[in-house]
């Protein structure tokens, strides 16, 4: 990333630590695992890492809005060069595969938010439409979750997302994956509630740097969310 400017408190990190560290534990851990292991690890690994840069992104967002002219322009440019990390076609062709996994058609709603987005960015069409996509494809997957829970548990009552993820997190209720993907309502929570619904509403404009940091948010909260899920018949 840039060079970044002084007068920036990093107390806020430490959950980025605590990821990366996770996802070292995991992705390093290769070696000692039989190979049924092997994919779940790498799954954990990079579900984490995506996380870390969740938590990054958090981070930067509260810095963009800094009375700082030099540290707000380091947080621009910063997240956009994570954007470019976080957002590349391997990444968004993991996420359509794994929502056709979950509901088979749920992936085009997830490739046409993207396309509203980058029209939206390009000065074409309304902020508020990239919001309505953008928060449809959350809504979409959240329903769709719980009915995988409903179906694994055979609890037709499942419906609190914490009680969800332990149902159908990677290596069970007790495990890494099951704990990562209960901490994902929090991320959930404030991309639908306080990012996209007031820009759906057309109560927000985001700025340039404001799209970029939501944009990076809503693509690693899908991919991470999505890497920690068991689905059984697919790696």
């Amino acid at each position: 990333m840039s060079t970044r400017p002084s007068g920036i408190n990093f107390d806020a990190c430490e959950p980025v630590r605590l990821a990366l560290f996770t996802a070292h534990s995991q992705l390093a851990s290769w070696m000692n695992l039989l190979p049924p292991n092997t994919i779940q690890s790498a799954a954990t690994g990079s579900a984490f890492l995506s996380f870390a840069g969740t938590q990054t992104t958090n981070f930067l967002s509260e810095q963009i809005v800094n009375g700082n002219k030099e540290i707000v322009a380091w947080a621009g440019q910063s997240t956009r060069e994570l954007e470019a990390l976080q957002t590349d076609q391997f990444t968004q062709d993991f996420i359509s595969s794994k929502l056709k996994t979950l509901y088979a058609g749920s992936e085009l709603e997830f490739e046409a938010s993207v396309a509203v987005y980058l029209q939206v960015r390009a000065g074409i069409g309304l902020p508020s439409a990239a919001g309505i996509q953008l928060r449809n494809v959350l809504e979409t997957m959240n329903g769709n979750l719980k009915e995988l829970a409903r179906s694994y548990s055979g609890n037709p009552a499942l419906k609190k997302w914490p009680d969800v993820a332990l149902a159908i997190a990677r290596g069970g209720p007790a495990s890494a994956e099951a704990a990562l993907l209960v901490a994902q309502e929090s991320v959930y929570n404030d991309l639908h509630g306080h990012k996209l619904t007031p820009i759906a509403k057309n109560d927000f404009a985001p700025t340039s740097s404001e799209w970029d940091a939501i944009y990076l948010k809503y693509i690693t909260f899908l991919y991470t969310t999505l890497g920690l899920i068991d689905f059984k018949s697919t790696p």
